[in-house]
């Protein structure tokens, strides 16, 4: 009779087991594919990773990867040579604040090429950066940013990287960027005073015409490059805003005027100018007169030999001034 009695028992945990079996089966094959799909994301991740990778070491540009924020996500190695840090510490930090960008640009309101120029913050700072767009996002789209960056502080020129020892090579430089920037300057319309103060406020701008600008910009980078050079040499130096003319460890007291036409001058080692273009391309005035020029030249004349300056304003008759240094 017991044995009767426990029979539907019996039958009650056979059915259990066999419901308990099932359910394993069913988390047994639930994991299995949770392994699959945790692979199959693993290898997509890892190819992600090497298009990533492919993306950003491509060529000899300087590549970063962003989020819409400026985040960077990933750089390349020359990215870190560039903004002179380990590339692989870079993610996390903010583009637009490692470039030294007063306000970010919004990748999603942009387009392909989409460029402007940035001066860089800490290491390497007042270095004039290109930033140009690679891809090309969606409106609105949340995705990844490839931004290419350019160097435009590096040397232009051909023979420009040699070591120059000798003053008269560096105005040699400085003949040449003055003569490559007034071409320039007749496609952009812009003054070379514009584009110093340029390279001072970090222009950010997106339109066609940026490219032609950052050009002139990066031409008027390379001519402050050699005046320090010159300046280092010959010891001579404009201080426009303490209103100084400095000639080692001799100075004078200069008026703005006098700033102004010898710190021309100093860009133009050489070159004669008449009165009237140096009136306008000097002082960018159309209301002062020759004679005027005149007055200013004596008062400069006068703060050269104060300081003792190996150098000259001579007036080339019939043709205009110029400023010659005494040859070596």
């Amino acid at each position: 009779m017991q044995g009767v009695q426990k029979l539907p028992q019996r039958r009650a945990v056979r059915a259990q087991r066999g419901a308990d079996s099932e359910l394993i089966s069913e988390l047994l094959a639930r994991i299995d594919e949770l392994q699959r799909e945790v692979q199959s994301a693993r290898q997509a991740g890892a190819e992600t990773g090497r298009s990533m990778r492919a993306l950003l070491e491509a060529g000899e540009e300087a590549r970063v990867l962003t989020n819409p924020a400026g985040d960077v996500l990933a750089a390349g190695e020359a990215t870190g040579v560039l903004l002179g840090a380990d590339s692989r510490t870079l993610p996390g930090e903010n583009l637009w604040s490692l470039l030294g960008l007063a306000a970010p640009w919004s990748p999603t309101a942009g387009r392909r090429g989409v460029s402007g120029l940035a001066m860089l913050a800490g290491p390497g700072s007042g270095r004039p950066v290109l930033v140009e767009m690679a891809n090309e996002p969606d409106p609105g789209s949340t995705g990844i940013y490839c931004w290419t960056l350019t160097d435009f502080s590096r040397p232009l020129l051909p023979g420009e990287s040699r070591p120059v020892t000798d003053p008269a090579q560096a105005r040699t430089w400085l003949r040449a960027y003055a003569a490559l920037i007034e071409v320039n300057q007749v496609l952009v319309s812009a003054s070379a005073d514009e584009l110093e103060r340029a390279l001072e406020r970090v222009p950010n701008r997106e339109s066609e015409s940026v490219l032609l600008d950052v050009q002139l910009a990066r031409l008027v980078y390379r001519r402050r490059i050699w005046r320090g050079i010159h300046a280092r040499l010959t010891g001579l130096t404009v201080d426009r805003k303490q209103g100084l003319l400095r000639n080692g460890g001799l100075d004078t007291r200069i008026s703005s005027r006098e700033a102004q036409l010898l710190a021309f001058l100093l860009d133009h080692p050489g070159v004669t100018f008449s009165a009237e273009a140096l009136v306008t391309r000097a002082w960018h005035s159309n209301y002062l007169v020759a004679e005027q020029l005149r007055t200013y030249v004596v008062r400069c004349r006068t703060r050269l030999c104060e300081v003792d300056a190996h150098c000259e304003i001579v007036n080339v008759r019939g043709r205009g001034y110029r400023l010659d240094f005494e040859a070596a």
